[in-house]
């Protein structure tokens, strides 16, 4: 049995020991404990247990709720309190809990208290004792939400019959609405919490709601009445002028209310208005209220009107105060025409007219020293008083009175005429036709009764009457107008004018094309004119506030449409507008990698005069350098350099490039920890994808292979236990070079083991874990036999397989890292289900529509829908009638859940051609049909009666033979889905025309012969020769020019253009020999100075006769240029066909100089025939002096003769191979003397 027991308590790293069965032990509030217990046995036998206390657990927690029990009764509801304590102490136990709720004390885990149903909060508190003394206390003041019946809305509903119903019952869950209580139709109930209910017509309703708490089965309930009306109400008012006083800021106003209620039985009992002037507001009740305005501000006057029913509106208007304040205005008019130089004049007063607020009363005239009253009145006046001062006082309804005067000229009212003239059309190179008509708008609204016009040219005056003419004139010729108006009041008027007609719509530009620079505005119409129309296209770019001469801001080069009209002639033009910030673009060169940051940069592209600019940020705010070619440098991996240029003109945006750091980036593993006896791969890894790095390792025992390579091979001893280095270089194909090491040490190798998962159902991703420790990186190799990237060095790696499978997995050191051992193992994948996609198709009109389903797996279940989603078959087949569009969805899903599915749209095909053919066919010619159908070679087409069928009676487009009265049948066949539709056609035939063809018996070879083709009204045709190619020009002519190298058949199709029909004929041309003319010279074309040269016909031809370009007729002549010439011959055969050669002569000109004058440096006389003897070479040596000295000034050699040379002895002996020293002196053939001293090597 046990007989000690020893605990260990741990504590915020405070450890104290306790002994005994049942120890007390005391902890702190903060940090968790950890507890050993260490029992020992009478026989001497131990055992320990270690747990963990979570401090928060065993300190004693305290908290309490209440519940209410039952439905109020006499205004009064119980609530049940409950201690909830005990569930939140697992190792705490209570001993007593006491109560205490304002004046009042229980005891116990629970209690009830009965409470007044309208209490709204309650304060209680709980005092709970623990076994071992803890005492804790909790004070809690609780919301009561007893059962109430409550909802809201407008006591009168003025909006509609639809009404929202806001619930704010309280403590229930469920409700029931009468909204036509206490009637029991199902048609006013409803259930919902917020109801919103539509009633029949308006009325006054009473509503009721049932508050119902489902726990309980308590109900309370809410009654109310609403009235509810559709608020008919029409609101409206007028106002009228109803006073002013003269010199006074103000005008009374009265408000009259129209407004109408359509609801029966009620009638609108209260007004209320406010207006609002110049922001003062200002009330007024009743009907029709009379307000002051202030005669300086608009007013806002706004109209609430109330109906008996409780019913509201409200209705806006804005007074323009300039319409309110009366004006007086008057018109005046002439009665008949002047007589005897005095005229009657009618005075109308009009202010009626324009107060439409205010009513006229009177009207009171002042003419000089006279005073009228009335309207209108008619005074009389001499029709020579310029000035006559007239002046109206009129009177309007509440004392209002407003003057007006004015001064007028008896003269001034006379009737006037005038006229206008428009282009009938647009003028021609010779005429132009106007129409002239008569203006009344200086007529002072008296009719004109007669108008007797003449009009023309000078010497050609023409007559007319009436209130409008035609007239042709020659273009540009001035117009000579006589014009006499006889008006209804007796009065006359005569016009004279001349005039040159137009202008006529034209437009031109200041320059075409328009440059433009950059962030430029510019116009560039040379003849604006406002009064004509201007359409311009595109409108981009273009401020057209001025559209006859806009001006134009763009960045690209763009090319703008012009239409200018005058009303009635219209021209069009274009203009191009360069814009050098879209054109023009900086070119930089250079270099963009760099192995140490250095690069050479050169820029062109700028235009004109100006300066680059080098920067290292795009708005080139800090300069580096300045001009076409720089130096510089960057640090880092890459540098964008940026250079603009500006130009005394236009500058340019900035250019750029991006220059890159490409020196090699090696990842290696240094330290390398390597096991004692491993050998293994040196791994290292290239930072730069796109390098293509080569590695040098330096000579070390260790590398036992791949020495220049990336992996190197080492191997270790089984006993070494020495540290030791590697060095190696990298170049990479940019020719950068990086030096680095690697530190080896050697250690013990590590065990180490992997565990996988897959990621989810569908996808075909494992993930590994790999478990223990090691030294430097691990590598994956997942055993994808499809790539060769299916590696990773991460530690806890997924990898997405590209399809199920058992795949072997490899999991190994990267690097020689004192590796552990390869871990091996066999992933298995499951497979993902796969349906295989049903195509598309299309089908003809009832077709049986047949799909089958298959998938990658066994065991599935498949299933169909329509396109609304709606299932309509099972199974892997569904058969179906198709006469209309229609989309499935098949679905495929396996033992696992997993699923596939795949849309297949089955449309019905549909035939769209049509069929062209020319009005009339050609009798017996070849006659095209076409079928036009898109994609033609979809379909198959075959046309009948076959015996009619020339050609292409199985396409869409075929020839055939028309015959009058004959039927042509096609039948059309989509190959794809194998749809047919016939139509038929019956053409109507004409009759062939006749032509013949004149041409030379022997055609020139290669050269231009002319062919006539006689018909009659040859205009009245088109012509087209074949092979187009052999014709030099006129191939679409009556008269082409042919060109042949061999015999060739030539036809000709003509074609008439009213009728389309063609004929077709051929000629065989034959074509004449081969003649050509070669001149040949020797030994070649190259002569000098003072010589000549014999030049032949190289290849003669018999009967032909041969001319120089030097008049001789022979066929070889000599020449003796005296500078290079060219010489020409040309051969003419018996059927007159030509050719030519030329060749140029070529005269060398003497230089008596080293240049033609030429004496080896060195010779070997040896006896071998190749450069044995020392001569002085030229072609223009007329005398000659060659001595040959040894070192010491003996002389060896002397000849006068260019062709004879020195051969290397003296005195018939050889000498030895020394450097021998010569005079030369020449006189060439032009006279001029060359002389020249040096040395010569002899060699042996």
């Amino acid at each position: 049995m046990l007989d000690q027991w020893v605990w260990t308590v741990t504590q915020n790293g405070i450890t104290k020991t306790y002994v005994g069965k049942n120890p007390v032990i005391r902890l702190a509030y903060q940090g968790n404990a950890e507890i050993e217990m260490s029992v020992t046995a009478n026989n001497g036998c131990k055992s320990s247990l270690i747990k963990t206390v979570i401090i928060d657990e065993v300190i004693p927690e305290i908290d309490f709720n209440y519940v209410q029990i039952g439905c109020a009764v006499d205004g009064k509801v119980k609530l049940q309190f409950n201690n909830i304590s005990q569930t939140l102490n697992p190792f705490a136990v209570i001993e007593s809990s006491n109560w205490v709720i304002g004046n009042q004390s229980f005891s116990g885990s629970s209690f009830i208290l009965e409470v007044p149903f309208n209490t709204s909060e309650i304060t209680v508190t709980l005092d709970n004792k623990f076994v071992g003394s803890c005492n804790l206390n909790l004070t809690k003041t609780f919301v009561l939400k007893p059962l109430v019946s409550l909802f809201s809305t407008s006591e009168t509903v003025c909006t509609g019959l639809t009404v929202s119903f806001s619930n704010e019952s309280i403590g229930s869950d469920r409700y029931v609405w009468n909204f036509n209580y206490p009637m029991s139709d199902p048609a006013f109930n409803s259930i919902e919490k917020n109801p919103v209910f539509t009633f029949p017509s308006s009325g006054i309703y009473t509503v009721s709601l049932h508050a119902i708490r489902e726990t309980d089965g308590c109900i309370d309930s809410t009654i109310r009445q609403i009235a509810l009306f559709e608020n008919n109400i029409v609101p409206d008012f007028s106002y009228s002028l109803s006073g002013c006083e003269e010199g006074s800021d103000t005008i009374s106003l009265t408000l009259n209310d129209l407004s109408l209620v359509n609801e029966p039985g009620y009638e609108i009992n209260n007004w209320t208005w406010t207006i609002i002037q110049n922001g003062i507001s200002s009330f007024y009740n009743g009907k029709s209220p009379t307000i002051q305005l202030s005669k300086f501000f608009n007013a806002e006057v706004s109209l609430v009107v109330k109906a008996s029913n409780g019913c509201t509106s409200t209705f806006n208007k804005i007074l323009n105060i300039n319409d309110l304040i009366p004006q007086s205005d008057f018109n005046f008019d002439l009665v008949g025409c002047p007589q005897s130089g005095v005229a009657e004049i009618r005075l109308t007063n009009i202010s009626g007219s324009i107060n439409p607020f205010a009513t006229v009363t009177s009207s009171v005239w002042t003419v000089g020293n006279q005073t009228l009253t009335g309207n209108p009145v008619i005074i009389t006046t001499p029709i020579n008083v310029s000035n006559l001062h007239i002046t109206l006082e009129t009177g309007f309804l509440g004392t209002c009175k407003v003057f007006t005067s004015k001064e007028i000229s008896a003269s001034n009212l006379l009737p006037n005429a005038d006229f206008g003239y428009t282009p009938v059309e647009c003028p021609d190179d010779n005429h132009v036709t106007l129409t002239f008509n008569y203006i009344d708008t200086l007529s002072k609204n008296i009719l004109a009764d007669i108008i007797v016009w003449s009009a023309g040219t000078l010497h050609n005056p023409q007559h007319f009457t009436g209130s409008s003419f035609d007239i042709t004139l020659p273009k540009d010729s001035i117009l000579y107008l006589d014009m006499i108006t006889y008006f209804s009041n007796g009065c006359t008027d005569t016009i004279k004018s001349s005039f040159l007609p137009g202008p006529f719509a034209t437009i031109s530009f200041l320059s075409d094309p328009v440059i433009l620079c950059p962030n430029q505005q510019k116009t560039f119409v040379a003849n604006p004119n406002p009064d004509w129309t201007y359409t311009w296209s595109p409108t981009t770019g273009l401020d057209l506030t001025d559209p006859s001469n806009p001006k134009v801001s763009v960045t690209v080069n763009t090319t703008y449409n012009v239409t200018v009209s005058d009303g009635l002639c219209s021209v069009e033009s274009k203009v191009d507008i360069v814009a050098l910030e879209g054109g023009v673009v900086l070119n930089i060169e250079g270099d963009t990698t760099s192995c140490d940051g250095n690069v050479s940069l050169h820029v062109t592209g700028g235009m004109g005069q100006g300066t680059y600019s080098w920067s290292t940020d795009p708005f080139i705010s800090n300069v580096i350098a300045s001009g076409e070619n720089v130096d510089v440098h960057f640090v880092g991996d890459s540098q964008t350099f940026y250079v603009q240029f500006a130009g005394e003109s236009c500058s340019t945006n900035p250019a750029a490039i991006t220059v890159t750091n490409q020196l090699p980036k090696i990842e290696d593993v240094s330290p390398f920890a390597i096991c004692k006896g491993d050998t293994t791969k040196v791994l290292t890894l290239n930072l730069v994808p796109g390098h293509l790095n080569s590695f040098v390792w330096d000579n070390d025992s260790h590398i036992i292979s791949g020495a220049n390579t990336a992996t190197p091979t080492i191997a270790i001893g089984h006993t070494e236990t020495q540290s030791f280095h590697l060095f190696y270089n990298v170049t990479n194909q940019y020719g950068c070079v990086l030096r680095d090491s690697i530190l080896f040490t050697i250690s013990e190798n590590p065990v180490v083991d992997f565990d996988f998962e897959l990621s989810e159902c569908g996808k075909y991703e494992i993930c590994f874990d790999e478990i223990g420790n090691y030294n430097g990186f691990i590598k994956w190799n997942f055993g994808d036999s499809l790539t060769t990237t299916d590696i990773s060095i991460d530690k806890s790696p997924c990898y997405l397989y590209p399809d199920y499978g058992v795949f072997n997995v490899r999991l190994e050191n990267l690097v020689g890292v004192c590796p552990f051992k390869d871990v091996i193992k066999n992933v298995v994948v499951n497979p993902q289900v796969r349906l295989e996609p049903i195509p598309d198709m299309i089908l003809c009109v009832g077709d049986s529509l047949k799909l089958s389903a298959s998938s990658n797996l066994a065991d599935i279940v498949y299933t169909w829908y329509d396109m609304d989603g709606n299932v309509i078959s099972h199974g892997p087949s569904y058969h179906s009638v198709i006469n209309a569009d229609k989309q499935f969805v098949m679905n495929a899903t396996d033992i696992y859940g997993c699923s596939d599915s795949d849309t297949i749209n089955a449309k019905i095909f549909i035939f769209d051609f049509t069929i062209d053919l020319d009005d009339s066919l050609c009798i017996n010619q070849a006659n095209n049909i076409t079928l036009n159908i898109i994609n033609p070679q979809a379909y198959q087409f075959l046309w009948t009666p076959s015996e009619y069928i020339i050609s292409g009676g199985s396409t869409n487009t075929p020839l055939v033979n028309a015959v009058e009265g004959v039927t042509f049948n096609v039948l059309v066949t989509h190959l794809e889905t194998g749809c047919m539709e016939n139509k038929t056609i019956t053409p109507k035939v004409s009759e062939p025309f006749d032509f013949d063809i004149s041409a030379p018996e022997i055609f020139c070879l290669d050269q231009p012969s002319e062919i006539i083709l006689n018909i009659n009204d040859p205009e009245q045709y088109t012509f087209s020769w074949s092979p187009a190619e052999l014709f030099q020009s006129g191939v679409n002519t009556a008269n082409p020019k042919v060109i042949l190298t061999s015999d060739r058949t030539l036809t000709v199709l003509v074609t008439n253009k009213i009728s389309g029909c063609k004929q077709e004929k051929s000629i065989d041309a034959t074509a004449g020999e081969d003649v050509n003319v070669s001149v040949d010279a020797e030994p070649d074309f190259t002569i000098f100075e003072g010589e000549s040269l014999d030049i032949f016909v190289s290849d003669i031809i018999l009967g032909a006769s041969y001319i120089w370009s030097t008049g001789e007729t022979t066929t070889s002549i000599t020449v003796s240029p005296k500078e290079t010439t060219g010489y020409v011959v040309t051969v003419t055969d018996e059927n007159g066909c030509t050719a030519t050669d030329e060749v140029v002569v070529t005269l060398r000109l003497a230089k008596c100089d080293e240049t033609d004058v030429y004496i080896p440096n060195a010779f070997t006389p040896n006896n071998d025939s190749n450069n044995d003897i020392l001569y002085v070479r030229s072609n223009f040596i007329d005398e000659l002096e060659l001595i040959i000295y040894n070192r010491w000034g003996q002389e060896l050699f002397r000849t006068n003769d260019k062709n004879t040379g020195w051969d290397g002895s003296y005195n018939g002996k050889e000498l030895p191979p020394d450097a021998y020293a010569y005079y030369l002196r020449v006189l060439c053939i032009n006279g001029e003397e060359y002389k020249k001293q040096g040395n010569v090597t002899l060699l042996r």
